[in-house]
């Protein structure tokens, strides 16, 4: 068999954040439909703990696979496989390493990086871009919370939502998340509780918010959760964003390049497997 009909190896880097974990699991999948190949979970390590077990922290790998990580912790296992396995390297997101250690850095547009060896994107990558939804008619609201890139007032939210209720058909479902004020589910308005079925994010599974997002026919989400946008506009639902007071730095910036993203379904995990595949990834 050559060895371009073989089956590719794919190995992700993992550093236990499930955002991080999301956009290489989105990368990862969508390559393997592109080419037949295996994907194979690994932890990620740092210097120290590499020196300290001897080597013995890393796992024996296929040579010249293809290794992918995001955030910064994955960097140097990244790095490790590269160098002894020959494995060429994908880092998500900004390194804090020089970009030329890595195969290729797919990077968000607002960090405004450039080089030969970096694909950028309009949103995060994941795996809800890939998957066919069936829609039904409900809305899922989506609140996020304080942060230091924004000004949270729980009656803004209230108001806003108090708004749009009146006009909007069909069953609606509220999550919050970890951010989330733990008074703001006590405190909302008796006009909305008649009418919004709420949960608490703490009390849900882990796959909740993709399946929910997938079947949702609309999807309204706080402005502060850039990152949830990108995931509902991949899911295929009709998208609301749901103003929050003073938003700054890269969440404002997102926010400006959203309506050229809406118009239609956002697959960046499609499309950056489809770059990488075209300029060699896999020869």
């Amino acid at each position: 068999m050559g060895r371009k009909n073989m089956v590719k190896q794919i190995y992700c880097i993992t550093d236990g954040k499930m955002g991080h974990q999301r956009q290489t699991e989105g990368l990862a999948r969508a390559l393997q439909m592109l080419v037949p190949a295996n994907i194979t979970w690994l932890p990620a390590f740092s210097l120290w703990q590499c020196l300290l077990s001897a080597g013995k922290c890393a796992s024996s790998i296929e040579k010249n696979a293809i290794v992918i990580g995001a955030g910064h912790r994955t960097h140097f296992a990244l790095l490790y496989y590269r160098l002894r396995y020959h494995a060429k390297s994908i880092v998500i997101m900004k390194p804090s390493l020089p970009k030329s250690w890595f195969d290729h850095c797919i990077v968000p547009r607002h960090d405004h990086v450039t080089g030969q060896n970096v694909l950028v994107t309009e949103g995060a990558m994941n795996v809800l871009s890939l998957q066919t939804v069936e829609k039904i008619p409900q809305t899922v609201i989506l609140i996020g919370g304080p942060s230091e890139h924004c000004t949270w007032r729980n009656e803004d939210i209230y108001q806003q939502l108090i708004d749009w209720v009146k006009t909007t058909d069909g069953r609606m479902i509220l999550s919050t998340s970890r951010r989330t004020p733990t008074d703001f589910l006590n405190k909302m308005p008796d006009a909305l509780k008649a009418v919004i079925e709420c949960h608490d994010v703490a009390n849900l599974p882990s796959d909740w918010l993709p399946k929910t997002l997938l079947e949702s026919q609309h999807a309204w989400v706080t402005a502060d959760s850039v990152s949830m946008v990108f995931e509902a506009l991949s899911a295929d639902c009709d998208t609301k964003v749901i103003a929050v007071a003073g938003l700054t730095g890269k969440m404002a910036e997102n926010l400006q390049q959203l309506p050229h993203l809406m118009s239609t379904r956002l697959n960046e995990s499609g499309r950056v497997a489809q770059q990488l595949l075209a300029m060699g990834l896999f020869e």
